[in-house]
This record gives C-alpha cells, sequence and structure tokens, in this order.
C-alpha cells in the first residue's frame, strides 16, 4: 500500500506540473512563469513551420481564417504601423509583410529573448529586416506612446495579466485604429481558470474600455477571433451585440 500510494502521489504530481507547466503556460507564477516556459521551448519550435513570405497564404486553415481578417483591418490604412504583442517566433507580423501590398511597419513584442532569436533569424532569411521589428518587451507593460499604432493584434497569447494587457492594447491604439485578439475555444476557460478569458468577458471588458464595432466570429474547432475599432476622440462609446457571444 504504502509504495503504490508513493506511485500515486507521484504520478498526481507529474499531472499538476504539466498542467502548470504545459497547459497553462507557466501563467500561475506570473510573468516570470511564462517567460520560464517559452524561454526553454523555445528550441523546440522549428523553423521550417514558420509562416513565411511565400507560404503566408497557403498555410493551415488557423492562419487563412486569421489572414483574412488582418487584411480586413488594414484595408485602406497606408503605411499602417501594426503592433503584435506576445509574438513568439513572429507567426503574426510575417503574416501580415506577405500581405500584397503592405507598405506598412509591425512591431512584435515578447517576453521570450529565444523566442524572439527564432523570429529573427526567420525575418533575416526572409529579407524583412525593414518592415518588422521584434522586441523583448511585456504585453501588460509596453514601451510605447499612447496612439502609436494603427492595429494592434494579440493571438494565442498565454498572458499572465490579461486585464492589464488589454489596457495597454486598448492605449496604444490610434484614435480609429482597431485590434484583433484570436482566442482558442471559450471551452480552454476551464483548463485555466482565472487565466484564459472567454469571448463574453472579452467583448464586455472592449465595450467599457470605450471600444466600438466589437464583432465576434466563431470558427473551425470553437476557435474565436473578437475585432474592435477605437472611437476617433469624442465620439461616443458605441454597442456591441453582447447578447450574440459565447459563455465567460
Amino acid at each position: 500500500m504504502a509504495v503504490s500510494g508513493l506511485i500515486f502521489i507521484g504520478l498526481l504530481t507529474f499531472a499538476l506540473l504539466i498542467w502548470l507547466i504545459v497547459v497553462s503556460d507557466g501563467r500561475y507564477f506570473g510573468t516570470r512563469g511564462v517567460r520560464f516556459v517559452y524561454q526553454r521551448s523555445a528550441r523546440f519550435w522549428n523553423l521550417d513551420e514558420a509562416p513565411t513570405r511565400e507560404r503566408s497564404r497557403s498555410r493551415s486553415e488557423a492562419n487563412t481564417t486569421l489572414l483574412h481578417h488582418l487584411e480586413t483591418c488594414l484595408d485602406g490604412l497606408r503605411q499602417p504601423k501594426v503592433l503584435d504583442i506576445a509574438t513568439g517566433t513572429g507567426r503574426v507580423p510575417l503574416l501580415i509583410a506577405g500581405i500584397a501590398g503592405f507598405d506598412g511597419h509591425v512591431t512584435g513584442v515578447d517576453i521570450s529573448r529565444n523566442m524572439l532569436a527564432r523570429g529573427r533569424a526567420i525575418i533575416r532569411s526572409e529579407g524583412l529586416e525593414d518592415q518588422i521589428a521584434l522586441v523583448e518587451s511585456d504585453g501588460a507593460d509596453l514601451p510605447f506612446d499612447d496612439g502609436s499604432f494603427d492595429l494592434v493584434c494579440l493571438v494565442d497569447a498565454p498572458l499572465a495579466r490579461p486585464r492589464r494587457t488589454l489596457d495597454e492594447m486598448v492605449r496604444v491604439l490610434t484614435p480609429a485604429g482597431r485590434s484583433l485578439i484570436a482566442k482558442q475555444s471559450d471551452r480552454w476557460v476551464l483548463a485555466v481558470p482565472g487565466m484564459n478569458r472567454g469571448s463574453r468577458w472579452i467583448t464586455r471588458w472592449l465595450t467599457q474600455a470605450g471600444m466600438a464595432d466589437v464583432d465576434v466570429e466563431t470558427w473551425h474547432g470553437g476557435n474565436i477571433i473578437i475585432t474592435a475599432r477605437k472611437p476617433r476622440e469624442g465620439k461616443g462609446q458605441e454597442s456591441s451585440g453582447l447578447a450574440s457571444v459565447g459563455p465567460l
């Protein structure tokens, strides 16, 4: 019994560690926990799997759907400035740089120096150093002035401080600038309680922050893309249709 009890405790401890490190990405340990996980997992990211300029339109369904929304958000903008929070190896900046006729600049921020190093290697191989810059920074404490970007993206990001990160997202948007948040299905809210935020929570928060035209789209596998617009200065808050979104 003693041996079997120790085995059970060992398995339970192992499962807990897997949940804390793999499932929650270290978020319960704060920003340092997330950085720890991605600093050490960066070497397992295959450079050949990164979306490059030539392949950006022929990747997975996820990239195809995301690219469509990015193009919509950038439509009509000349030389737009774009920010991607928790950029990792630069997936979103590379997708944007691959859009036909894109003439702007994309900045990606991430807390993992090793992930950024992987991304910079891809960017150099694609000759995109003039269009993409990767900066080591916490998305919850951005080193940019108010109103610096026309589009701010947050895609599949493990956030240790989700409220603060969304505050920063809105702060650095220009008046009439747009935000794009892509996340896993709301079912994942239960997998990481208190850290994963559901679409209803996000849309409510965006509306309370004064964002307008909040739109939620659910696609393959229940994944969700939420877009919104920051009103021009002096404009009032607009309705977002909260009744149509999913659970908290």
